[in-house]
């Protein structure tokens, strides 16, 4: 299976020619929306926080636009959601051996991990984009999304 298309941001500096990477940033320019997300109303307020540190976490690699908004908004459910689950899992309120739940799960787990996916949040876009901001040497580097999980929650 063909590995997804990254943003030229994330690109290594060998990977393409400086002709090819410069085409590519002028279409990825012309096609995102500058701006910051905004997280939707329908969120609930947990959600919402979630998508707010969804955005925090991403401003530092410059990939960031208003066209993201769905699937960070996605995103943000997923991990509530999961969240949800798992917390009343460990309480004993859900059984963990339960089809529903562990249906449940799977199916907001699945949705986080292609979120994931799309905002180049998996563990080789990570490492590439720490690669691309030590190149760069940017002053703030992307902090992975799982090791803030935690306090966002």
């Amino acid at each position: 299976m063909a590995r997804p298309t990254k943003s030229v941001a994330a690109l290594s500096d060998y990977s393409q020619t400086k002709g090819e990477t410069a085409a590519r940033k002028e279409i990825e320019n012309r096609l995102k929306k500058d701006g910051v997300p905004v997280a939707p109303e329908y969120l609930t307020e947990d959600q919402k926080k979630i998508f707010d540190r969804i955005i925090y976490l991403l401003e530092d690699t410059g990939m960031i636009a208003l066209n993201d908004v769905w699937v960070i908004a996605k995103a943000a459910v997923a991990i509530d959601r999961v969240s949800y689950f798992e917390g009343h899992i460990n309480k004993g309120h859900m059984s963990p051996t339960d089809k529903e739940v562990i249906g449940a799960l799977r199916f907001y787990t699945s949705d986080f991990h292609r979120c994931c996916n799309e905002l180049c949040l998996s563990p080789q876009s990570r490492a590439k984009l720490a690669n691309t901001a030590a190149s760069v040497k940017q002053e703030r580097p992307l902090k992975a999304l799982f090791d803030e999980a935690g306090k966002m929650i």
